[in-house]
């Protein structure tokens, strides 16, 4: 699942522009042309999607979406996103989320995971995450690269976010399981704008684990939405949750 926002089960900055003189002696020279009228400031269009991705770090966040699976079942996820304060990861202390996603199926408890993700406070570029699923051990992903999304994109824009190393615990010495690409993606459906982050993950012997896309409501300011949209597609198993 999408490692941007571990910040959970699914793992996000502006504009300005703007000039004339004349004088001399003797025979009084002609009045200099006046000076053009300044162009009007452009009005911003595009979508603030840095400011979404700080958003989803540092914004008390929650949505509930339902949809039925490919198996005939039922399936709602709660996401819920808060600042988590100042934690440590690989003997560095970091900003960070908090991040629960609950999956119930036909109305009985499925899963619980409960996700960290850590940051620099200044820039807002993640450096890892950690995760617990149910009652398993904890595991970590380290990030490798991440380029914050723009301040101006328009509908059907599309870039790299985050590459992930999976691994198998949270100890210096733990063993990678795997590899984590996550996109952005600012997508229209039914009329409503939503900021997407699309996660594929791999394994070691590069099989497609799963994808998935977890899409949020977004204005143009960055500010996020009540709507939202998750997609998981694997092996046997694929779900489009809506609200």
């Amino acid at each position: 699942m999408n490692r941007s926002l571990r910040v959970s089960l699914w793992a996000v900055a502006g504009l300005l522009t703007a000039c004339g003189g004349g004088g001399g002696g003797g025979t009084p020279s002609p009045p200099p042309a006046p000076a053009p009228a300044p162009a009007p400031a452009p009005s911003p269009e595009g979508f603030d999607l840095g400011a979404a991705w700080r958003n989803f770090l540092t914004v008390t966040n929650r949505w509930d979406v339902t949809g039925t699976a490919d198996n005939g079942s039922d399936y709602t996820i709660t996401l819920s996103t808060a600042a988590g304060g100042d934690q440590t990861f690989s003997g560095v202390t970091y900003a960070t989320t908090e991040t629960t996603a609950l999956w119930t199926v036909e109305s009985l408890p499925f899963a619980r995971i409960e996700s960290v993700t850590y940051y620099d406070e200044a820039t807002h570029i993640a450096v890892g995450t950690s995760t617990i699923v149910n009652a398993d051990p904890e595991k970590c992903s380290a990030v490798v690269s991440m380029t914050l999304p723009p301040a101006d994109a328009e509908v059907g824009d599309s870039g790299e976010l985050q590459q992930l190393e999976d691994l198998d615990g949270c100890a210096n010495n733990s063993a990678q399981t795997g590899t984590s690409t996550t996109t952005w993606s600012l997508e229209e459906h039914a009329d409503v704008t939503f900021f997407c982050q699309n996660t594929e993950a791999r394994d070691m012997a590069n099989a497609v684990l799963v994808n998935e896309s977890t899409c949020i409501e977004v204005a143009q300011d960055g500010t996020l939405g009540d709507k939202a949209r998750v997609h998981v597609e694997q092996p046997a198993f694929t779900l489009l949750a809506t609200n």
